[in-house]
């Protein structure tokens, strides 16, 4: 099964537009079609943003499922080579230590890198083109 991380940012954001790229990605993950990872880090990141935000507890309730069904990697080392944005070594870390396929993202320093290792890094709406 293909791994995937979305961005914490672009998820908890997007999730006021249903039924968008995102929602699309979330309830592929949930019906079993791709493994989301995350690390300790962006887990307690996204859930910080979650209990701060204002979203429906339907969609609360449904970012918490997604976040049980997430594999967590353990990705504690140094990225030298991209420290020019630390907010993004995060993400990266996460996708080498868990050897995702797909880091999906709206942050432009990520997405110019298009590709890191193994991991494709693309937006939302770029993942939907690929799988299909």
């Amino acid at each position: 099964m293909k791994k995937l991380i979305i961005d914490c940012d672009l998820l908890i954001k997007k999730s006021r537009s249903k039924p968008g790229p995102v929602w699309q990605i979330v309830d592929k993950c949930l019906a079993g079609e791709f493994q989301p990872i995350t690390s300790e880090q962006i887990l307690k990141e996204c859930i910080k943003f979650l209990r701060e935000s204002d979203l429906s507890l339907e969609v609360q309730d449904r970012l918490e499922d997604f976040f049980a069904i997430s594999e967590i990697i353990k990705a504690e080392f140094d990225l030298a080579e991209i420290k020019r944005d630390f907010a993004s070594n995060k993400y990266i870390q996460c996708a080498l230590a868990g050897q995702a396929d797909y880091l999906i993202t709206s942050n432009k320093k990520l997405l110019n890198l298009q590709k890191y290792f193994r991991t494709e890094i693309v937006s939302p709406k770029d993942f939907l083109q690929a799988i299909k």
